[in-house]
């Protein structure tokens, strides 16, 4: 028995100097679970460097585990120096000299002869090579305001928020946009039409600033505005002047004319829309009340954040004027003479098509948006970047921009970036604290369709985000959610994470709430009936819940 007893006492000493000393102990292999750095203020600081600061990076690891760590720079390295510790980590230090120009960063990290990378992409091991995509990246004088980390916003349709303003609604004929009248819905509560782009409700900025409390109580920490500048449709993303907000979401102080009727095939003139949309009363009484608006939005705590679409016009436009409203205002568009002072601010195909030359290069082939020649037009290029520094700068101040199809801008890449650039750089001057939301490089953060969008809706539906395919295989499936995630997360900055859109759905998509009810199709082959049958509202709370608790 004695015997027996000794015996277990030394298998049991044997087992734990295996333990003890093996590649899976903890004292002696590399725990790699506990090495962390991003590009947050606990492992940067300065958090938002400018040109003429040092940088100052932290990397974590466990206690006491480590023999080196390296800062790879480009075309560079330092070792990094161990500063202090705690009851569980230590924290390493190295310094990155002051820069004009963008630095990128990673991490190489030994134990005896071990070694490990450390990039965004998390721990690499050799013999794989880091990729450049996901090094850490310093970006001298990018500002992106910390009012939008962890921001709540409500995306505002001013035309179906609310209406505050009956003076200003749209009469039925008021005038014709794509061979349709214009009308007014009859009741605020009936559906809309499939061709709605003409049909309108009446909400408007009075109405928006009617409910701000009502806003503040709900908690947004802002708002988000569709576009508010003339525009002869609904949506308002064909812009009829950049320069002024729509009067029938504004203020209509003179008012009068004719709508129009047809009559042996000729279309009267519109005589009241061309009052309502040019006179100069209206216009600048317009502008007022949107600055009334983001002044009594910034009294309660509230944001404001306009959206901008400066790729297209509308041939409404007087740089256009294919429907002849500015002649006597403007001066002659080009869509009737060669000579016109706006030709060059549009692409045509057929140079010889005047007058009435309707051969001007339209997005996606839609008649209502025409491409501006931003690569043939200096004076176009300028204009735009005075437009978007206009809104924010003062008497305004709007918190910043949303951008819509930011890379549709201009034929050509190169100007395309330049262009963004300046207006990103023309936006922080004019307004230091706004924000510039959109697709590309010159910007603070993105709309995050791909990173969360579009992944919780396959988690939680199954159904891509305009309800026109459904995929089983991803509905509930918590390895593809993630995967999708994180993949999408490496091509963020973590500045840009933190003030990335998240949104479950827009007016470009359809709306979750229909999407739980996992019905293919849309308004084109579906009833409004049916969008509503079966819907889901515990999935809908569902998503909700982690949008609000999205890191």
């Amino acid at each position: 028995m004695e015997i027996f007893l000794w015996m277990i006492i030394i298998i049991i000493v044997i087992s734990l100097f295996a333990v003890l000393f093996s590649e899976k102990n903890p004292i002696d292999r590399l725990i790699v679970e506990a090495i962390f750095s991003d590009e947050t203020p606990n492992f940067r600081e300065p958090f938002q460097p400018t040109s003429e600061d040092d940088v100052r990076i932290w990397i974590r690891t466990a206690r006491k585990n480590v023999d080196r760590v390296i800062l790879h720079l480009e075309g560079a390295f330092q070792e990094m120096k161990m500063q202090r510790s705690d009851s569980y980590f230590d924290y390493y230090l190295g310094i990155i000299p002051k820069s004009k120009t963008t630095t990128l960063y990673y991490f190489e990290i030994y134990r005896k002869d071990k070694k490990v990378y450390y990039t965004k992409e998390g721990v690499l091991y050799p013999p794989g090579i880091p990729s450049k995509e996901m090094f850490f990246t310093v970006q001298p004088d990018w500002k992106v305001p910390t009012w939008m980390m962890g921001g709540v916003f409500y995306q505002i349709d001013v035309d179906r928020f609310y209406n505050g303003n009956l003076e200003n609604d749209v009469v039925d004929k008021e005038y014709i946009y794509q061979d349709r009248y214009a009308t007014k819905a009859e009741s605020w509560y009936e559906y809309p039409s499939l061709e709605s782009q003409c049909e309108f409700y009446g909400g408007d900025l009075a109405g928006i600033r009617q409910k701000l409390r009502y806003l503040k109580d709900l908690g947004v920490d802002g708002i988000c505005l569709s576009p508010i500048f003339v525009s002869p449709s609904s949506h308002k993303q064909d812009v009829q002047d950049f320069a002024y907000v729509d009067p029938h979401y504004g203020t209509i102080v003179s008012d009068g004319g004719q709508v129009v009727s047809k009559k042996e095939n000729q279309t009267i003139y519109p005589e009241k829309y061309i009052q309502r949309t040019t006179n100069k009363d209206n216009l600048l009484a317009s502008n007022e009340e949107l600055e009334k608006l983001i002044h009594a939005a910034h009294q309660m705590g509230l944001y404001v954040v306009l959206e901008g679409n400066f790729s297209f016009c509308s041939p409404f436009h007087y740089w256009m004027d294919e429907a002849n409203i500015y002649k006597q205002i403007e001066g002659i568009g080009a869509y009737y003479q060669e000579n016109s002072l706006y030709r060059d601010y549009f692409y045509w195909k057929n140079k010889k098509g005047w007058p009435n030359n309707s051969s001007y290069e339209k997005w996606n082939n839609r008649k209502e948006y025409a491409k501006l020649n931003y690569d043939a037009s200096s004076a176009l290029y300028a204009t735009m970047l005075q437009i978007g520094a206009k809104w924010v700068g003062m008497p305004y101040q709007a918190d910043g921009w949303k951008l819509i199809a930011p890379a549709k801008l201009g034929n050509q890449v190169s100007t395309r970036n330049h262009f963004w650039e300046h207006f990103y750089k023309q936006i922080k001057s004019a307004n230091p604290k706004a924000v510039v939301i959109g697709e590309g490089k010159a910007v603070d953060s993105i709309p995050n369709e791909k990173g969360f969008l579009e992944p919780i809706s396959y988690f939680l539906t199954g159904m891509n985000k305009n309800s026109t395919i459904f995929h089983q295989d991803r509905l509930g499936n918590a390895a593809y959610f993630i995967k999708q995630v994180e993949r999408q997360k490496k091509n963020f900055s973590d500045i840009s994470y933190l003030t990335a859109f998240n949104a479950l759905s827009h007016r470009d998509t359809s709306r979750f709430l229909t999407r739980t009810n996992q019905l293919l199709g849309s308004v084109k082959n579906r009833t409004q009936e049916q969008a509503e049958k079966d819907i889901n509202f515990q999935v809908y709370k569902q998503a909700v819940m982690m949008m609000m608790t999205w890191p």
